[in-house]
């Protein structure tokens, strides 16, 4: 995906070479994470078998390797932002995030400070849509990118 292949071109202005990520390209990066980290987990949860007795065998290794998997694929994704400014999705579409300066993204501005805005705000009710609308800005940033000092670019 392309810089260009969104709903509009972006009005603000950019450092030379960083374009910034489209919105589409942000949601198929995001929506790409979301069924990395929970898809496999997802199917095992649906795999469980009713009829099984309580605590069986297989119930609980499905459950391990879900937890498991879940685990390993959200400490790869912290690995990554921190090292690369992209998370698995973000890697695919080829976005990254920067300081809004241009500058890589160091572990507390792309994991820590993103993270806990999301999951701290997440407990306002209207938050996630709210963050959502904020990506119609000319600069494209979320509340989170905000809060982060953060955007998101072509990698």
């Amino acid at each position: 995906m392309s810089a260009g292949d969104d709903w509009y071109e972006p009005q603000a202005d950019v450092e030379p070479g960083q374009p910034l990520a489209g919105i589409g390209t942000r949601l198929v990066a995001f929506i790409l994470n979301i069924v990395t980290l929970l898809g496999p987990f997802l199917v095992a949860v649906t795999a469980v078998d009713e009829d099984a007795p309580s605590g069986s065998t297989r119930d609980a290794l499905l459950g391990l390797v879900a937890f498991g998997w879940l685990f390993v694929i959200a400490v790869l994704n912290i690995v990554l932002l921190a090292q690369r400014g992209q998370s698995l999705g973000k890697i695919v579409v080829g976005i990254r995030i920067v300081r809004t300066d241009g500058t890589p993204a160091d572990v507390v501005h792309v994991v820590l400070l993103r993270a806990v805005a999301n999951l701290g705000l997440s407990l306002v009710p209207v938050y996630w849509f709210v963050d959502s609308l904020f990506i119609l800005r000319a600069d494209r940033r979320c509340i989170h990118d905000l809060l982060a000092d953060t955007k998101v670019v072509v990698a």
